[in-house]
């Protein structure tokens, strides 16, 4: 069995196909803006809402644990600017 990771790898899912499966429950997802604002221990609807008002940048759910922003499976809301 492949964790979603490998299948990222090896190409056998669409980034499309990844989201609809990966979910996110409240409190689960995270994301990062392009201008390096983080938030983490959010819903994924909130991450699509931040990203798509603030000019994209990155976000997680089930992966939250192995992205550079949200990392150490630490999920617990916080907010962090860089600077």
């Amino acid at each position: 069995m492949f964790n979603f990771s490998e299948l990222k790898k090896r190409n056998l899912l669409s980034n499309e196909s990844m989201s609809a499966i990966r979910g996110g429950s409240v409190g689960s997802c995270g994301y990062e803006t392009s201008a390096d604002h983080v938030e983490c221990g959010v819903s994924k609807e909130t991450a699509m809402e931040e990203l798509a008002k603030n000019g994209g940048g990155h976000w997680c759910c089930d992966s939250c644990m192995e992205s550079s922003y949200c990392g150490g499976g630490d999920l617990m809301p916080a907010v962090v600017t860089a600077g």
